[in-house]
């Protein structure tokens, strides 16, 4: 069923490239992209990108196929993590053998793609009051997103509970949007809904903590004053230590040997301990937000597969 859908939407979206007459350079470019970065996991089982017609699928059955809808936010998924990948400075690790000017324009194309399926969702087969629904939801998280992004980018100090708040308000919520909109489509329940939103909003938690954690996995890794970690340590490290740590955070880009510092004096203070334990806070919560839908076995299963991803 899972890769029906993932190829239900690639299939649909390479359909809306062409439809659009886009010039055919740009066009080969697009589709080489997508098939680099749409498919997130080796696994397809594992995949995060058809959150939406996942939700649809296990509260609203088979009758209906969002497939529009998923395309949409996959869309718009991919885009974010490029714009992310170039305001962090990371898009030497990407796939992509492009530079970051080009990289910003193609998120824009792929903005406008993910707008236009938005804009022609009745002509799917969506309800016109699901379909208003659905771009009111994507516009309102996304405006929050954006927020959110900019109170990281120019916000200098901000503590540790500052750094969970700004974590919903990009990964929980964009993730909450997925899954709201997946049963929304075909689902007036607003109550049903929401509260498989909420699994969405700890769901891109979890997402976000498992970055974080990869952070560890390298002596080079380049931290952010607003990692949580750093946050973490900043927040229970005596004075003297704490010195230390904004020391080496201030000469890491200078000598790369204080990175593998920074990283040894997280560990040794039980910031892996900390982010661990978010984890399984953010499982329980998920899986409390399942429970309460009363959903099938199978259905349940469906949607706790991706909780253990992490």
């Amino acid at each position: 069923m899972v890769h029906t859908l993932t190829m239900n939407m690639l299939q649909f979206i390479l359909d809306i490239i062409q439809n659009e007459s886009i010039d055919p350079n740009l066009f080969s470019f697009l589709v080489a992209m997508l098939q680099d970065l749409l498919p997130d996991s080796k696994v397809e089982e594992d995949s995060l990108l058809i959150l939406p017609s996942l939700c649809n699928h296990v509260i609203n059955g088979e009758s209906f196929l969002p497939t529009p809808v998923t395309s949409a936010w996959a869309l718009l998924y991919t885009a974010l993590y490029l714009l992310n990948k170039i305001e962090d400075k990371e898009t030497k690790n990407l796939p992509l053998r492009i530079d970051d000017g080009c990289i910003t324009n193609l998120t824009t194309v792929l903005i406008f793609l993910a707008q236009t399926i938005l804009n022609s969702l009745e002509n799917e087969g969506i309800k016109l009051q699901s379909a208003q629904r659905i771009r009111q939801n994507i516009n309102q998280t996304v405006l929050s997103m954006c927020a959110a992004q900019h109170q990281d980018l120019t916000q200098d100090v901000y503590s540790l509970e500052d750094g969970w708040d700004i974590y919903g308000k990009k990964s929980g919520l964009f993730f909450a949007c997925g899954a709201y909109i997946g049963v929304i489509c075909t689902n007036d329940n607003e109550v049903i809904a929401k509260k498989t939103a909420e699994y969405g909003f700890h769901l891109g938690l979890l997402v976000q903590i498992a970055n974080d954690i990869k952070d560890f996995q390298s002596d080079l890794t380049l931290w952010g004053n607003h990692h949580i970690s750093i946050l973490y340590a900043k927040d229970i490290l005596p004075e003297l230590k704490k010195k230390q740590l904004l020391f080496f955070l201030s000469q890491q880009k200078k000598r790369e040997a204080y990175r593998k510092d920074i990283r040894d004096l997280l560990i040794e203070n039980g910031a892996l301990i900390y982010l661990g334990l978010s984890i399984e806070k953010h499982k329980i919560l998920a899986r409390q937000a399942l429970l309460s839908l009363a959903l099938s076995e199978t259905g349940l299963l469906t949607l706790t597969r991706r909780l253990d991803l992490f």
